[in-house]
Order: C-alpha cells, then structure tokens, then sequence
C-alpha cells in the first residue's frame, strides 16, 4: 500500500516507529501512497508514479535534522516566569506527528484507513511511567521517593548516580526492591567522547553490579545526547536510553548516526520537572494544571506519557506531587516502567506485516502474531483497533472511536530573552568546567 523511494535512512526509521506497513524501491500497482525521499527528481518521481495505482498518491519528504544539537526552549509561559528547559533544537515527535496526518489525509482522500501498530501495550489506550534520577540527593529523600511511589500504586523507574549513592546502596535494598533499577552515570556529566562516556558509564555499572543490579538503560546527566554517549551505551551493551536531548514528548526511535540506526533505543520523557516549574514561580495549582495538561495531550494522541524528576523536589513538594500522581495514573490505562516500555518497543520493532483493503475489509497477514501489540486503523477523525493476527475485518463492523482533542499546541518556544540563555549558558560551562577539573584529562 505504501512506498518509500529515496536515500534517506532517517525516513525508513520513522516509519518504522510509526509502525505503517512499507516497502523501500521502485512502486508497484498495489502501491496507493508514493513517499519520496532523498535525492529523487520531479521527473524521476513522475515517472514511478506511473508505475503505480492509478489512484495513487504522492508525498514529497523534508529532509529530517539531525540529532545531538540542544537549545533552551520554554515549554510554559502563563508562569510569573517562563517554564524552560535545554533539549534538541528539533521537535522531532511534532514531525512524525505531521507526517500521520498527511499519510491519513492522503490515504483517506481515497476511502483508505491508515494502519499502523499501536502506541501502547495491548489494549490501552494510554499509558503512564514515572523516572526518578537520583544525582546527589540523601537517603531520607530516596525513601520518602519510595513512599511515593508506594502510595500512588506505580513502579518507578531509578536512574542511580553511583557517585552520590553507591555506598548507599546495600542499605537501599528494601527502597529499591521490586523497582526499575538502571543507570545514571558514576560523575555527573556527560562528555563529548567515546571513551570518557565509556569509563563514566563503566563505572556506574561495576557498582549497581556489585550490588545485585542488572541495568538494561540508561538515562544521561541533564538530558544531554551526542553520537560520543551514544557509542559507549552500545559498546556497553546497553539496550536503551532516555535523553531529551535526543527527542522530547515522542515514542521512542532509533537516531540516526553515520546513515544507519543507532543500537540503543531512544525512549523519550518530558523534558520539565519540578525544579524548572518552581524556577518559574509556579503555584502549586499552576502545577498541577501544567501536569495535568501533559498527561491528557498524551493521552488524547493515545501514545505513552512519561514523566521524571528528582528526589529532592518529590521530598519537597511530596504532597502536591502525591496528587500529580494519583491523577496521572486514573487518567492512563495502563501503568508501566521506563524499562518495560522499551523492552515492549524492541518486540514490536520486529513485527512485519501486511494490511490489503478489498471490498469495505481490511486483510491482515503477519507471520509474528503478537498479544501485546494491535493494529490501530485510522479513518477521518476516528479510529479502531484490531488483533496482531492474520484475518479479515469488515470496517462496518469495528469499534470506531473519535480522536480525543489534544487542546492547544503546547508552547515550546525558542523566543527567550538573551540575557536567560546566556545565563543558562554560563551555568552549562562551569558544571563542565568542574567536571573536567575532577577528571584531570579524562574529557
């Protein structure tokens, strides 16, 4: 049904992420929609067209950006101050957003739903998971984040800083027990080279190792991302990774790095926690409103909701944040980890499948049926659901829902005064500068 031509590794990783069936080459008479990457001329264009359906139609592609480039960005501003943080210079979960809506509209023009895998485990809808990065809080802190978690029913996921925690450890055995336990780093920071990522990152897995841990992830200092840290997380054998640098509010994706996808899952978070909310001077209604609005947009786009802060501001604000919580989880369908998300996401980037429409059904052909993962056919301004399994379903028959409305556009603003970017800038440069104080030559 679709075709991608083009030499542009970046647009077969986002279909897949996506998860529409495709097929890379030259279009056939099956062929409804043309994608068209990469270096391919109008004429060249024209002329696979006429190889196709005769309904078929065209799409050109913008050439994607590349990841690894970070800019402040305010992500609220009906704040006393704006709400900021550092992540990529590109939205990339907008992106891939905009390229459904024009596979739907372009399919649909022509009474086609689009198929695609769904965004969530099994049946649901939406679901929620919460990351904690220790950096370099105290233990009463750590166990007032357990009793947290305990009261609001959820798994957390512990990003450990082996620097601040690691003799802490082995009494944090009952904290940490039946929770997601993976790496943050040993020295907060993180540094341009394969190397220096890899002794840091080695480090921090000695000592969880040490103590009984077997991290599968990471999530790196500050959210930043470059290829350096990417390279030592495979070198590691790390599975995935959590960085906002990378990708922001988004499912998660493989970057790109030399033309080809990286090892490491890139599972993405929202980017803003409670330190950046009281930077601003939010209330705590402000708050709960600015949280509140971040779990139902993603809810509404039926993709994961994953949020993440800090010991130190859960302990402070352990009250407010207990409400946040409790809300966020009666407002998903599902609850899981950072951890469990990812594994889920690696079965479902193996799934191969066909979907045919003839005469008012949907034909579905799959050697890799799957309980966990459905297909989600998206028609107009509904959609419905059907099993990973071979078969036939009669659209008249399905169970069509209408899109939620997601409201308004987030605000993710790159317009912010010169004089906060540069303080945001100056404070970037002594953390590094004290980071490469402590490592002598090791940056």
């Amino acid at each position: 049904m679709i075709t991608l031509m083009g030499d542009d590794p970046s647009w077969p990783e986002l279909l897949r992420q996506v998860g529409v069936p495709f097929r890379v080459g030259r279009p056939d008479r099956a062929t409804r929609l043309l994608l068209v990457s990469g270096r391919i001329g109008t004429r060249q264009a024209q002329t696979a067209v006429a190889d196709a359906h005769p309904d078929c139609e065209r799409l050109s592609l913008p050439r994607p950006p590349a990841p690894g480039r970070a800019r402040l960005r305010m992500f609220c501003n009906s704040t006393p101050r704006p709400v900021v943080e550092r992540v990529g210079v590109h939205d990339r979960g907008e992106m891939r957003r905009w390229v459904v809506r024009e596979l739907r509209r372009k399919l649909n023009r022509h009474s086609l739903p689009l198929p695609h895998l769904a965004y969530c485990p099994g049946s649901a809808r939406s679901a929620f998971a919460f990351r904690v990065d220790s950096d370099y809080c105290g233990e009463a802190e750590l166990l007032a984040t357990r009793r947290l978690a305990d009261e609001a029913g959820l798994v957390f996921s512990w990003f450990i800083n082996t620097e601040a925690h690691g003799p802490l450890l082995p009494a944090l055995k009952r904290v940490l027990a039946g929770q997601d336990v993976q790496v943050h780093c040993h020295r907060h920071e993180v540094y341009r080279s394969r190397a220096a990522n890899r002794r840091n990152l080695s480090a921090a897995l000695e000592v969880l190792q040490n103590n009984g841990y077997r991290p599968a992830g990471a999530a790196s200092p500050y959210g930043d991302w470059n290829p350096g840290w990417d390279a030592a997380l495979a070198e590691l054998e790390l599975d995935f990774s959590s960085d906002f640098v990378a990708g922001w509010d988004d499912l998660p994706f493989r970057p790109i790095i030399g033309g080809k996808p990286s090892a490491v899952l890139q599972v993405p978070v929202h980017p803003v926690c409670l330190g950046r909310l009281r930077a601003a001077r939010a209330s705590d209604d402000e708050i709960r409103r600015y949280y509140r609005s971040v779990v139902q947009r993603q809810k509404s786009l039926r993709e994961p909701c994953l949020l993440y802060d800090h010991p130190t501001g859960l302990a402070r604000d352990y009250d407010l944040m207990a409400e946040v919580l409790h809300e966020a989880r009666q407002a998903s369908d599902s609850t899981l980890t950072v951890g469990g998300l990812a594994h889920w996401w690696q079965a479902r980037e193996l799934v191969r499948y066909r979907a045919t429409m003839r005469s008012g059904a949907i034909e579905i052909e799959t050697r890799s049926p799957n309980d966990g993962i459905e297909i989600e056919l998206e028609f107009e301004d509904r959609f419905a659901r059907v099993p990973l399994e071979p078969g036939r379903y009669e659209l008249e028959r399905l169970n069509w829902q209408p899109f939620d409305d997601p409201g308004p556009k987030p605000v993710v603003s790159r317009r912010l005064s010169l004089c906060r970017r540069l303080g945001e800038r100056y404070r970037r440069l002594r953390r590094q500068t004290r980071a490469k104080r402590r490592d002598g030559d090791s940056a």
